[in-house]
Parts: structure tokens; C-alpha cells; sequence
């Protein structure tokens, strides 16, 4: 009886082997039909994927290389031009800052002039016993002249002086304005015009003074009037000063009357 026994149950176990050997087999074409449906799918996405992809190379202008490549590029010259920009930008601040110095310099330039003629053109109208002042309008650029007579009646409009006042406050505002003028000549054509006596004495020696203070300087006078006014003020000159002035610093050349 046992050794019955052991063949049924032999028979029943390569009849179970080969019942699993069966399932195996099933299971295997199963698997593999899933793989294959799977790389169709792969290979339809990354068909799929290559479209798009040479797509949007078309519309980038370029592969994934390419693209890098010409990125790398670009960075370089980037890093070039910014070098570029700053030693541009160094430069312009550099001008500014000079620009800005300039412009300081320039109104601290004005001002002084403006408050230097202002006290030389009152110093030589008060020899006269006036009172003189300049206001200077740089928007409009003009000159603005204001005096006052002995009277100390302030007037702005010069027609209200008498001619002789008037021909002296221009003599006046002509040398406060001309030392800060770097020609070597001064010419004055007719100054002393409508001058009485005593304006025109002062204005002669007030232009010699002003001869000595600036001797890299050449003046140039024209007068109709009597040059013996010039030699008395220069005597006088010589006395206020206490000085000897030179024979040849005033040379008087008197003109041929006009034909007729």
C-alpha cells in the first residue's frame, strides 16, 4: 500500500506542475502584450515629443546646443559691454562733477564781478558826491545803472542827470567794467562831451589814476576840449599821490584840423 501511495501522489504533483507550467506561459503573453501596447505608447510620445521639441528649436532658432552655445556667447559679450558701460559711466560722472564744480566756480566768478564793479563804480561817483549802484539782471543780461545827485535824488533813468553828470557816470560804469576786461586798449571817444569844468578835471584824473594802477594797460582818449585840462590834472594827480609821474606816461597828440 505505501508504495501506491507515493506514485498517486507523484502523478498528482507533475499533473499540478504541469498545470502551473500552463498559467505561466498564459501569464507570460499577457505580460508581454501589456509591454508591447506600453512601447507603442513610449514610442508614440516620443514621437510626439520629437515634434515638439524640433518645433520649438524652429521658433527658438536653434537646437538645445546651439542654443547654449550662442547663450555663452551673448554672456560674454555682455560682460564686455558692461565693462564698456562703466568706464563710460566713471567718465560721465567725472564730467559732471566737473560740469558742477565749473558752474560753482563760474557763480562765485559773477558774483565777485558783480560786487566789484558795484563798489568801484560807487567809489568814483562818490568823488563827484554821488551815490552809484549796479544791479546786473543774468536772466536778461542787462546792466541795470542807478545814481544819485549831490541832492541825493536817486534816479535810474540817466536822461534825468545833467549831460555833464551823465557823460561822468559813464566814464564811471567804463572803468569799474573795464578791469575785468583783458584787452590792452581803452578807448574813449569824446568822454568829457557836455562835462563843465570841474567833472571833466575829476574824470581826467580818475582815468589817469586809474592809467597807474594798470600799467600793462594803454588808454586811448579823444577829446574836442582843451588839452591843457589833461596837464592839471596830471599836476594834481602827482600832488594827491605824492608820486613823480614820468613825462612820456602821457603823450598828447594834438590833431590836424578836418579839411574843408
Amino acid at each position: 500500500g505505501e508504495p501506491a501511495l507515493r506514485h498517486r501522489a507523484s502523478a498528482g504533483s507533475l499533473h499540478q506542475g504541469a498545470s502551473c507550467g500552463g498559467g505561466a506561459r498564459v501569464q507570460g503573453a499577457h505580460a508581454e502584450e501589456k509591454a508591447g501596447g506600453h512601447t507603442k505608447a513610449l514610442d508614440a510620445e516620443e514621437k510626439r515629443l520629437g515634434i515638439s521639441r524640433r518645433t520649438q528649436e524652429q521658433a527658438l532658432g536653434g537646437s538645445k546646443e546651439e542654443l547654449e552655445l550662442e547663450c555663452r556667447q551673448l554672456n560674454k559679450q555682455v560682460a564686455k559691454q558692461t565693462g564698456v558701460f562703466y568706464r563710460i559711466k566713471t567718465d560721465q560722472d567725472a564730467l559732471i562733477k566737473g560740469h558742477t564744480t565749473r558752474i560753482k566756480a563760474l557763480q562765485a566768478l559773477r558774483d565777485n564781478v558783480e560786487k566789484t564793479c558795484n563798489e568801484k563804480f560807487h567809489m568814483y561817483l562818490a568823488r563827484r558826491g554821488h551815490l552809484g549802484q549796479l544791479t546786473v539782471d543774468h536772466e536778461q543780461e542787462v546792466v541795470k545803472k542807478g545814481a544819485s545827485d549831490p541832492n541825493a535824488t536817486w534816479v535810474t533813468d540817466l536822461k534825468q542827470l545833467s549831460g555833464g553828470e551823465r557823460s561822468y557816470t559813464t566814464v564811471a560804469f567804463l572803468l569799474a567794467l573795464g578791469q575785468w576786461s583783458e584787452s590792452s586798449f581803452r578807448c574813449l571817444d569824446e568822454f568829457d562831451v557836455f562835462m563843465d569844468a570841474i567833472n571833466r578835471r575829476i574824470a581826467v584824473e580818475t582815468l589817469l589814476e586809474n592809467a597807474l594802477e594798470l600799467p600793462d594797460k594803454q588808454y586811448v582818449l579823444l577829446t574836442p576840449q582843451d588839452i591843457q585840462a589833461i596837464e592839471l590834472a596830471r599836476q594834481l594827480l602827482e600832488t594827491k599821490k605824492k608820486i613823480q609821474i614820468p613825462e612820456f606816461f602821457v603823450k598828447t597828440v594834438q590833431m590836424r584840423p578836418a579839411r574843408r
